[in-house]
């Protein structure tokens, strides 16, 4: 198995091992202190920037190169185009 498939395989693990978003627990103080996924598994969601870069960073390393992506899902914005939803306010890693 190349490089590429194993570390692939390391993001699904850990996906799989966290808390969904819309699970019945997770509110807004889970948010903050938990990291999370989407319905997908395909990004991993947190409450802080330094959360999101410390796990995209250890990613690029595991790749060997830069394939994560990092954003935020920001309330003003989402508010303003009435898409406030369970993703407001938080960052999130994705792997490109």
């Amino acid at each position: 198995m190349d490089r590429i498939a194993k570390v692939d395989k390391i993001f699904k693990q850990m996906a799989n091992l966290l808390p969904m978003i819309y699970d019945k627990e997770v509110d807004d103080e889970f948010k903050r202190t938990h990291f999370l996924v989407g319905p997908n598994k395909d990004e991993i969601l947190c409450a802080e920037e330094s959360e999101a870069e410390a796990i995209a960073n250890l990613f690029d390393q595991l790749y060997g190169e830069g394939v994560c992506n990092t954003g935020y899902y920001d309330p003003i914005e989402d508010e303003r185009n009435g898409e406030l939803d369970a993703y407001s306010g938080l960052y999130y890693v994705t792997i490109a």
